[in-house]
């Protein structure tokens, strides 16, 4: 994990983007917070500052719609973290947010230690996601299921990959590998890569049928993608529990490398 971190936050209310700033530089010792009332002023500070580690984004900045600044940052940026900070609970809003690439939603009203403990987690390499949105429970008519690449990511992850390797494996950029490995914590909600592992065996199992109870190596190719070498999680499955819902290193979990 990088020691000199530059924090961006971009937010149209001074007060707002002041205090978030004072709070992140005591993030750690050697902490820099640049900031940024507008994406214009965003962009130009990233081309002056190549350095930006990650970038805390405000929902609702005037004159756009709710997530253009994001896809706009995905697209100039797409290596580039962006957590977004919102007082808005829209539960869809926060679902299109993370599957367009964001990689946590903060509550404005969250706690300081669980807003901290999130950019931690994103800077691992997680996603965090508020516990409003593990509150809310889809309609049955809009359940969502696993599309067959998503059961290939989780067959790879299942067998102890990293992203990175998921990606060199899947012949697919990290980026997509951390927007699939979302949508599958979502879908199997599970909190961290080791639940992940196990939800996704049974799972895997039930999809395969003629394989269930079978070892994970004699699933099919295309959803076990079998490779050598394994890289453990970045982040511990063992993480202690934090405040709001953080727990065990946040819902998304460790996407290890996934913004590396």
């Amino acid at each position: 994990m990088n020691e000199n971190l530059h924090l961006l936050v971009v937010d149209d209310h001074a007060v707002v983007r002041l205090g978030l700033a004072q709070l992140l530089r005591g993030l750690r010792g050697s902490c820099q917070v640049s900031e940024a009332a507008d994406l214009d002023g965003a962009l130009a500070v990233l081309a002056a500052r190549p350095d930006v580690t990650l970038l805390v984004l405000d929902v609702h900045l005037p004159g756009q719609p709710p997530l253009q600044a994001l896809h706009q940052l995905r697209r100039s940026h797409p290596l580039l973290p962006v957590v977004l900070l919102s007082a808005d609970t829209d539960p869809e809003l926060a679902t299109q947010a993370l599957r367009a690439g964001a990689c946590g939603w903060l509550p404005k009203a969250a706690d300081p230690r669980v807003l901290l403990g999130a950019i931690e987690l994103v800077l691992a390499g997680g996603c965090y996601v508020p516990p409003f949105l593990l509150r809310h429970t889809p309609a049955p008519v809009a359940q969502e299921s696993l599309t067959g690449r998503q059961l290939e990511v989780l067959g790879q992850l299942v067998q102890g990959r990293s992203n990175k390797e998921i990606a060199r494996a899947l012949g697919m950029a990290e980026p997509t590998v951390k927007g699939h490995l979302v949508t599958i914590f979502r879908v199997l909600r599970v909190r961290n890569r080791a639940e992940a592992v196990s939800a996704g065996q049974s799972h895997l199992r039930a999809v395969s049928g003629v394989f269930a109870g079978a070892p994970l190596g004699a699933l099919p190719g295309a959803i076990s993608g079998a490779m050598p070498g394994m890289v453990p999680s970045a982040v511990p499955a063992t993480a202690p529990a934090g405040p709001s819902g953080l727990g065990s290193g946040g819902l998304a979990g460790d996407l290890s490398d996934s913004l590396r």
